[in-house]
């Protein structure tokens, strides 16, 4: 665990963010259940927002038309208590983990390329940018993007290895937010 957090600091949003596949999503809701705070998903949220998958706003719109209601969502859709699970792009721009950091605590989730390419090659066909891909072609996408969006990602306030289980992670999240 890398931890770089301001004390003084009162969170009442834990924003998970990471690479999909991380994690977000799985530890998310197990985080909100046991605080019993609401849990957002900002992927399921488009989706039931413009009543069409990921992979269909980006075939029939484009990456960027995406992208701006990721925004969106960040700037309505947010309950002040709420744990927020990040679409894997979402805060990679100044201004969005500008706004997440400014609005509560965020939380990286990194993962391995190895841990990565297990999850994700059980997938590729209902995630926009990986359909096609070969495992080579894959496993070379996340180590790209990986690079891509580490400067986003390493300005989180607290970065957890998410090769653990979903319980150890928990633990930690609710140790950092509860100080």
């Amino acid at each position: 665990m890398i931890f770089k957090y301001n004390s003084t600091m009162v969170h009442r949003k834990v924003f998970l963010i990471g690479y999909m596949a991380s994690g977000k999503s799985t530890l998310g809701i197990k985080i909100a259940e046991h605080l019993n705070l609401t849990f957002l998903d900002t992927d399921t949220f488009i989706e039931k927002k413009t009543a069409l998958k990921i992979h269909e706003i980006v075939n029939e719109k484009s990456w960027d038309y995406f992208r701006a209601l990721e925004a969106d969502v960040l700037e309505t859709a947010c309950d002040p208590f709420q744990i927020i699970s990040t679409g894997g792009g979402m805060p990679c721009s100044d201004s969005a983990i500008s706004k997440m950091k400014s609005m509560g605590l965020v939380v990286y989730l990194r993962c391995s390329e190895a841990t990565l390419f297990d999850r994700l090659s059980q997938t590729t066909q209902i995630r926009p940018s990986l359909i096609g891909l070969s495992e080579t072609a894959l496993k070379s996408h996340i180590s790209k993007q990986l690079e891509e969006r580490s400067h986003y990602y390493n300005q989180a306030d607290c970065i957890l290895d998410a090769d653990q289980d979903s319980d150890s992670l928990m633990k930690l999240v609710l140790n950092e937010w509860s100080q």
